[in-house]
């Protein structure tokens, strides 16, 4: 995408893409699991018989990539009034004092995040705050994007 104007409002959500993806997929073996069913499988290996019935659990999955499709929220938004996390307002641009993204090391879990750190001065307040949002990989705009959003709204 082309570099943001400064009265440019980017709303950060998770790739609609990855989870038509995810659900298609997991529908898609659900379907298979539901085939099998009807399989004679006497002469089938126990696992075989494990399986399809393990299989069958694909359809929760289905369904909660499916909801996170419909409702899609928003994780970050940037604009003329500051930067907000999950609807909620974090902080204003005069009270920014530094943001950057931090990439989070590479760990034995499913989900590794990536954070957006943000220093800043609360409202009335004379010392400085740090918060870290985690920021998830399957986002609408790339890292680079919302730096530089956040760049040009800092150095409005």
């Amino acid at each position: 995408m082309a570099a943001h104007s400064k009265e440019k409002e980017i709303d950060v959500k998770e790739s609609a893409g990855i989870n038509v993806f995810l659900c298609l997929l997991f529908s898609a073996m659900f379907c298979v699991a539901l085939y099998s069913l009807g399989v004679d499988d006497s002469k089938a290996p126990p696992d075989f018989r494990y399986f399809k019935y393990v299989s069958l659990a694909c359809l929760l999955p289905a369904i909660y990539f499916a909801q996170k499709i419909y409702t899609q929220k928003s994780t970050l938004t940037i604009n003329s009034h500051g930067i907000w996390y999950k609807g909620t307002l974090i902080t204003h641009w005069q009270q920014i004092l530094q943001a950057e993204w931090q990439a989070s090391e590479q760990t034995m879990g499913l989900h590794p995040k990536d954070f957006l750190f943000i220093q800043y001065y609360p409202s009335g307040k004379e010392d400085v705050h740090e918060i870290w949002l985690p920021i998830s990989h399957t986002l609408s705009y790339n890292e680079h994007e919302i730096m530089e959003t956040i760049s040009a709204y800092m150095n409005k």
